[in-house]
């Protein structure tokens, strides 16, 4: 039986016998097992609290989407810190990246009138390929 908790905007998923532990959906068991930690939640809120699971370089849409989740505000204090500013800064330049000039120009008029979360919900169309919502930005 499987278990999911929110914790500072990410999901925690385990099933509390030592054969699985996730973040997001991503699967952290080896990482797990390869430390001292006896719970699962406890590894995977440690592993949060580095921010331990955030991709230092992007290779898939998983590590993406894992920026992506990680930048998002753990609550209303952690909204427009230092912490949040960076990784979303992070998703940003990544966007520009994989977008053409003319397309990345449509997602920063976007962005200018959107919520953090309205932003990082952007990234995440275009990360996962869908340009449809390019023509709801310009």
């Amino acid at each position: 039986m499987s278990n999911s908790i929110e914790y500072k905007g990410r999901t925690i998923t385990s099933d509390h016998t030592g054969n699985y532990v996730a973040i997001n959906g991503v699967d952290y068991t080896r990482e797990w097992h390869n430390t001292d930690v006896q719970d699962p939640v406890q590894f995977a809120k440690a592993w949060i609290d580095t921010d331990a699971d955030v991709p230092e370089t992007i290779e898939s849409v998983k590590d993406a989407e894992a920026l992506i989740a990680a930048a998002r505000p753990w609550d209303d204090d952690d909204y427009g810190s230092e912490r949040q500013v960076n990784l979303e800064n992070r998703v940003y330049f990544y966007v520009e990246s994989i977008l053409d000039p003319k397309e990345f120009e449509a997602f920063e008029n976007y962005c200018l009138k959107a919520s953090v979360e309205e932003r990082l919900d952007a990234a995440l169309y275009v990360v996962n390929g869908d340009v449809n919502w390019l023509s709801k930005w310009a």
